[in-house]
């Protein structure tokens, strides 16, 4: 191989001589990206979440799991048999019976459905002022009854059903809710 350039070694003492020598372009480089990092930082929206893990370590025994089955088969769905009980843990998470309970405590669903962000300093919930107002505790919105008040409870649960995330680990068995 003829290679018409010269080969070049890197010398350690030069290296630190140029790094030396551009301390000032180096020095402004990290200080902006300190700023911008920080700018972005503050610019964030608090995101306050709570989850819980659970561990489920058996299938549906199997009368049962024929029995469900042997329904589905009636009604015309076919599927697999082989349901676990962290699938039915899921199906009660998003039905519509644990969300009717929740609902009774009557502050629940302005929590899940007005809310838009969270005041520290207050240590209170802040409301989107276009759907409820929290001062005269009223709602602001039409719902898809065409009535000024709380939304449906299918709004309610398309709401439900966004903020919840419900995750499986296979090898592991646990669940995070």
């Amino acid at each position: 191989m003829n290679n018409n350039s010269p080969q070049q070694d890197i010398n350690l003492h030069e290296l630190l001589i140029l790094i030396y020598q551009k301390k000032l372009f180096i020095s402004c480089m990290v200080l902006f990206s300190i700023i911008i990092s920080a700018y972005v930082a503050l610019k964030i929206p608090n995101k306050f979440t709570s989850s819980s893990i659970l561990y489920v370590n058996e299938n549906i025994n199997s009368k049962q799991s024929d029995s469900i089955g042997g329904l589905a088969s009636i009604v015309g769905i076919t599927g697999s048999s082989s349901s676990t009980k962290s699938d039915l843990a899921r199906e009660i998470i998003f039905s519509r019976l644990l969300l009717d309970s929740l609902l009774k405590n009557e502050d629940f669903l302005v929590k899940i459905y007005a809310a838009s962000s969270y005041d520290k300093s207050t240590s209170s919930i802040l409301y989107d002022k276009n759907i409820y107002d929290s001062s005269t505790k009223k709602w602001l919105e039409y719902n898809k009854k065409g009535v000024l008040g709380p939304p449906t409870t299918l709004q309610a649960q398309k709401k439900f059903n966004k903020i919840i995330q419900f995750n499986v680990d296979n090898n592991t068995g646990f669940i995070e809710i």
